[in-house]
This record gives C-alpha cells, sequence and structure tokens, in this order.
C-alpha cells in the first residue's frame, strides 16, 4: 500500500481493519472496491472489480464534478 501511495499521492486509500464496510456494503474482503461520496456523505458511485475504460471516464467526470 505504502507504495501505490507513493506512485498516487492524491488518491487516498482506506483499510476496513474492522470490516465495518465490508459487511455493512457487503463488500468483498481484500478486494478493488471503489465508492466515490460527495462532500456530504451522499454516494455517488461504487465498482466492484475491475474498471473499464469507459468506467473511469466515468469515474474522473464524477470526481471532477463533485471537487
Amino acid at each position: 500500500m505504502k507504495e501505490k501511495q507513493k506512485a498516487f499521492p492524491n488518491t487516498l486509500y482506506v483499510k476496513d481493519k474492522g470490516k465495518v464496510l465490508v459487511k455493512r456494503w457487503q463488500l468483498a474482503d481484500d478486494a478493488l472496491d471503489i465508492l466515490i461520496f460527495d462532500k456530504e456523505g451522499k454516494l455517488l458511485y461504487r465498482k466492484f472489480g475491475k474498471v473499464d475504460e469507459m468506467e473511469i471516464a466515468k469515474v474522473i467526470s464524477i470526481i471532477e464534478k463533485h471537487l
């Protein structure tokens, strides 16, 4: 995780050590899941697993719109 943080310093990596989100959101443990929230905490986007090129553009658009 430290290497990823160095490579992508503007990305926030969150570890759910208590497995709170894993249980509440029924996420796969130790998986790559993307959850995007707005400033009020509303879920704007979620993706479980790999993201294709079209979805990457959508994710970036959502993030830019809500900065």
